[in-house]
């Protein structure tokens, strides 16, 4: 891939990914959407749920 310069660069606890700087805001949304999502599934784990509960939940508020 070619990189429009400057490139911007996303960090995360993972690692680091450069990207051009067209694709820096969606690329920084769908990690804060994914984000928003584990750390969801890990507090309804926390709350006594299990991990099979919590995908069915999802797939459920998907369809909705």
């Amino acid at each position: 891939m070619r990189f429009a310069f400057p490139p911007y660069g996303l960090v995360d606890d993972d690692g680091v990914m450069h990207l051009p700087q067209s694709l820096a805001v969606e690329y920084a949304n769908r990690a804060m959407d994914v984000l928003e999502k584990e750390n969801r599934i890990r507090e309804e784990i926390k709350e006594g749920r299990t991990l099979a509960q919590v995908v069915d939940l999802l797939r459920w508020e998907k369809k909705t």
